[in-house]
């Protein structure tokens, strides 16, 4: 078991937030580890954070480390405007080496392998997932920089066009899983309506985007009931005027971007940091989704190794840390079913660039009072402000999601208030009239899936989900980045 966790000294330090949102241990030591400390020797830049803190679902870096690694980060991209995207292009060949592994990893027979076997191969798995860390910051840091450069050179050169323009230029120009997984159902759906075989399509969508549902990496994935479920909710409509719908939104978009470009003479810099911008934008999400994409190739030899354990369901291996599993596995040890049951009830982990350790049962509540990152100083304000991500206006009844158990009592045309969002609340999100979120940045998905749904989207109001209460009448104003109430519930 780790050393006690020294609250008082947390408690202490001013932290940046990240976001709200309940992931596993095995995922969230996955995705920290690598950011943490420096795996990725192919990448000659500091970008290690030693010092993040998951509290219980609400994740955290000391401001310090933060504010010393974006600067690193944004001097690096003067020096070399193709460092972000260059960056990332190493991110995309580095999953293709993990996919390859993993995909083989799918058809091995683990009941012949020894403890030591399944250890290794799940090692060299996660020691490549650890090098993908090395990627996984860098859109949090630009996206500030680059939209308010991006903003201001605009504005110098198209005048009344800005917030069109600057709206296209805030969109991915690759198209999102979620909206490849629409068009792939669009494209099932328009077989069934001509009285084709379907069943092998829709197996095949599964095994492509049954895994947008695993945002926590909990063994959760779409099952062929919803996806049939889903197809019949496109009974009567015309389907293949959605796929054109959505085919030539997509042309659209670049060919006005390209458009503007020309028309508006802009310099190279400028050219760069919106390229750089929309890459940015679409790698947010990617970057976390191959995480939970990829980890679905690896479930016959997590199923071997919860044997092994004695855990008592083979999915409660997302409850033990990548590193505890290697090291039982290779003392022929099997987990301690209390300590799983501890952390399916909260837990804590605390990376300070040495070592990443968890820590659950009593001390959760503990520093939950102890550490915070905001204090909001009025609870009855009539007025919350933050980001524009889509615009538009609309007025609706607040309706508050903080769990994916709650999806269901959500009603067409609410105000969708969330601590920030993943692709599988893409459904609910598609009923609201405005998506309101306490997460910020135009690389959120909340604010990419808003402006590709078209729906008025306000986010980083980092407070929006404990001032605002179900049933309130807000007015948001996705222009100014403004939400009104109206009438409090």
């Amino acid at each position: 078991m780790p050393n006690n966790l020294n609250v008082n000294k947390l408690a202490g330090l001013k932290w940046h937030y990240v976001h709200q949102r309940f992931r596993t241990p095995f995922y969230t030591y996955l995705l920290w580890e690598g950011v943490s400390r420096h795996y990725n020797n192919n990448l000659r830049f500091p970008y290690e954070m030693g010092a993040i803190l998951y509290l219980d679902q609400e994740l955290m870096f000391a401001d310090k480390v933060w504010r010393k690694t974006k600067t690193l980060t944004l001097s690096k991209l003067e020096k070399e405007p193709k460092f972000i995207q260059n960056s990332f292009c190493k991110a995309y060949k580095l999953n293709d080496k993990i996919e390859e592994i993993a995909r083989e990893l799918s058809q091995v027979k683990f009941s012949a392998y020894s403890n030591y076997q399944l250890a290794d191969n799940l090692e060299k798995y996660c020691q490549l997932c650890f090098s993908m860390g090395a990627f996984i910051i860098f859109p949090l840091f630009i996206e500030e920089y680059l939209e308010d450069y991006v903003k201001k050179e605009v504005t110098k050169k198209c005048g009344a066009k800005t917030p069109e323009i600057i709206h296209d230029f805030n969109v991915s120009l690759k198209p999102s899983s979620t909206e490849n997984d629409e068009l792939s159902l669009l494209k099932i759906a328009l077989k069934r309506h001509r009285r084709l075989p379907i069943e092998q399509d829709v197996k095949r969508h599964l095994q492509n985007y049954g895994w947008l549902k695993n945002s926590a990496m909990n063994n959760s994935y779409y099952s062929e009931k919803e996806i049939y479920r889903r197809l019949d909710g496109l009974r009567g409509a015309d389907i293949s005027q959605k796929i054109k719908n959505i085919l030539n939104e997509r042309h659209r978009q670049v060919s006005r971007v390209k458009k503007y470009q020309t028309e508006f003479a802009f310099s190279r810099k400028l050219i760069n940091h919106i390229e750089t911008l929309q890459e940015a934008i679409y790698f947010r999400s990617w970057r976390t989704e191959r995480f939970y994409r990829n980890i679905q190739y690896l479930t016959a030899l997590l199923e071997e190794i919860s044997r092994r354990l004695g855990l008592k369901s083979w999915d409660d291996i997302f409850y033990v840390l990548p590193k505890e599993i290697i090291n039982l596995l290779r003392q022929e040890l099997t987990m301690d079913l209390k300590v799983v049951k501890e952390r399916k009830r909260g837990y804590i982990m605390w990376a300070d660039g040495r070592n990443t350790q968890i820590y659950s049962d009593n001390i959760v509540a503990g520093a939950k009072k102890k550490i915070k990152f905001l204090t909001i100083q009025n609870r009855e304000c009539h007025e919350i402000k933050g980001q524009a991500a889509c615009r538009g206006l609309a007025v609706g009844k607040v309706h508050i999601i903080k769990s994916k158990k709650e999806f269901k009592k959500f009603k067409v045309k609410e105000i969708l208030v969330v601590p920030s969002t993943t692709p599988d609340y893409v459904p609910v999100m598609k009923k609201a009239a405005a998506i309101i979120t306490d997460e910020g940045g135009l690389t959120c998905h909340a604010a990419i899936m808003s402006r590709e749904l078209n729906i008025p989207c306000i986010i980083g109001t980092k407070i929006g989900t404990q001032v605002l209460r179900d049933g309130d009448l807000v007015e948001a104003d996705a222009e100014k980045g403004i939400i009104k109430i109206l009438k409090k519930a």
